[in-house]
């Protein structure tokens, strides 16, 4: 059985190395910062940079769903960042979204991608446990 740590090492390499058979050039951290990775697009002109977060999940029979565990200390918010979810387990999902979803790219790959200030703003802040802003007039 594979621990947590090195099931979520093995997918963020899944993910990004579908990065770059979709033609990104990446750049990984030494240090951990909260970005798994900084993806350069080249058919941009100049180049745009996308800051890149994996999280995975195995599936949870007690809730008869996936969860991920992303930490508000370290989650980075950018209009160029994106936080990319990976489903373990993937013979949990009904067989008509395994096959809609395959890619040629990374055939055993599910993952759901979005933009951190949309996770943030549909869902983190929904969280008890997701600190929020005080908002003063």
């Amino acid at each position: 059985m594979v621990r947590t740590v090195e099931s979520g090492k093995l997918a963020e390499f899944k993910v990004l190395a579908m990065l770059v058979k979709l033609g990104f050039s990446l750049f990984v951290p030494v240090v951990d910062t909260g970005v798994d990775a900084v993806a350069e697009w080249w058919a941009d002109k100049p180049p745009t940079y996308y800051g890149v977060q994996v999280k995975s999940s195995s599936f949870i029979s007690k809730y008869r769903s996936w969860a991920w565990n992303v930490d508000p200390k370290t989650f980075r918010v950018s209009e160029s960042n994106f936080l990319i979810l990976v489903l373990e387990d993937s013979d949990r999902l009904p067989e008509k979204v395994r096959l809609a979803t395959r890619r040629a790219e990374a055939p055993d790959l599910y993952a759901l991608v979005m933009p951190t200030e949309d996770f943030e703003t549909y869902y983190a802040l929904k969280s008890l446990r997701w600190p929020r802003e005080e908002h003063t007039e």
